[in-house]
């Protein structure tokens, strides 16, 4: 299941375009300046997986750029999208009033949200809150669970940093390979109907695109890796970082994208962490080569003003101290535990990692910590260390 949320928008390709959220069931995101997408990384056994099939949709917003995927719902029909409210969690909320902050919030648990009103207008429904905290929220973000639709707040602070370096951004255009954008667009005309009414010969489409687009990357990693480092343009540059993560093989290709978790585009962010996240997944021996400087950045990640930049952070943390790694955890403890210690009070499914993590700081066993953490010992896991509040 999706659920649409628009938010505002900036100019663009075709003058003002709308901004889409979606964000489905679990843990991984896609952003563009453009588009804003939110694919959740399923637990094993509770989401359909289609490889590394987690990518931009709702291409029909760009005419010119994109194919027109037939299924995709309409503008006018994702304008009066209302969804109801499981779950309002949030986030950078460290040295403010929490308890006062919640009374501002206009919304309730089941409330029904007009979508495009609730992020057009962010400042006029938190108007209250704003009041209250004397500065704007940092984000608001619309996420679809396995029970029910959940919003996350940002909130201004001391736990909520803006990302401290960014790379320079290129002076002119670096296109990736025109048949590998090409079978990417090809790919996501069909990825919104896939999840919208998903069948096994949907899947094996998917699934054929996408291994497609891994034999037209692997001779072209160079050409990728100069997109992704030199483009002025961020949806190029996303585009890299995904299909460079796909065939990813040379410590080139690897520095790349670790350099790219400094690039100013929420997308480019978002894909290259995430590939580099499913590297080091299926390589585990990758994970000590991720420089100190990278190491650094998925940290401040997790302090991120935007929830998607905690949302994938967490999951690249999480593989870098697999095996107890003492210097992130202790850049973790040094750094990150406030932010930690908000996402252990977030929904199932998202707190978990942080859970993982406060655990791994704390010094608790493996096997003891796994337990703990299926069994939902938040309070217990918290103990094992000293999180300001």
């Amino acid at each position: 299941m999706a659920i649409i949320t628009i938010i505002p928008a900036m100019a663009g390709i075709i003058g003002t375009i709308i901004t889409i959220t979606i964000i489905i069931v679990d843990m991984a995101t896609i952003i563009t300046d453009k588009i804003y997408i939110s694919i959740p990384k399923a637990r094993a056994g509770q989401a359909l997986q289609i490889g590394n099939a987690f990518l931009l949709s709702l291409i029909f917003l760009l005419p010119g750029c994109f194919s027109p995927a037939r299924s995709a719902p309409s503008i006018e029909e994702t304008q009066n999208a209302k969804v109801p409210i499981s779950g309002i969690y949030y986030f950078g909320y460290q040295g403010l009033d929490l308890d006062k902050i919640k009374e501002t919030v206009p919304l309730k648990i089941n409330d029904k949200v007009d979508t495009m009103s609730l992020l057009q207008k962010r400042d006029q429904y938190f108007k209250d809150t704003i009041d209250l905290v004397g500065k704007p929220l940092t984000d608001v973000a619309l996420v679809s669970t396995l029970n029910g639709s959940v919003l996350f707040i940002g909130l201004p602070g001391k736990s909520n940093s803006e990302m401290q370096t960014y790379l320079p951004v290129g002076k002119k255009r670096v296109s990736p390979p025109a048949e590998i954008a090409k079978t990417y667009r090809e790919y996501m005309a069909k990825l919104t109907p896939y999840l919208q009414a998903p069948d096994q010969k949907k899947k094996l489409e998917m699934k054929s695109l996408q291994e497609q687009m891994k034999q037209q990357s692997i001779s072209k990693r160079a050409e990728l890796r100069r997109s992704l480092l030199e483009s002025s343009d961020g949806l190029d540059r996303g585009v890299a970082a995904y299909a460079l993560g796909l065939v990813a093989m040379e410590p080139a290709d690897f520095e790349a994208l670790t350099r790219a978790a400094n690039d100013s585009s929420s997308l480019v962010r978002n894909n290259a962490t995430r590939e580099l996240g499913e590297l080091i997944q299926a390589k585990p021996e990758l994970a000590a080569k991720v420089p100190a400087h990278a190491i650094e950045t998925y940290v401040d990640m997790i302090n991120s003003r935007t929830w998607t930049d905690r949302n994938k952070a967490i999951f690249m943390v999480i593989d870098l101290t697999k095996t107890r790694n003492q210097k992130v955890l202790a850049l973790l403890k040094a750094k990150a535990l406030p932010s930690l210690r908000e996402m252990c009070l977030w929904p199932e499914g998202y707190a978990q990692p942080a859970l993982q993590l406060i655990g791994r700081i704390g010094g608790i066993p493996a096997t003891e910590l796994d337990k703990m953490v299926e069994q939902n010992k938040t309070d217990e896991i918290l103990k094992s260390v000293s999180v300001p509040l």
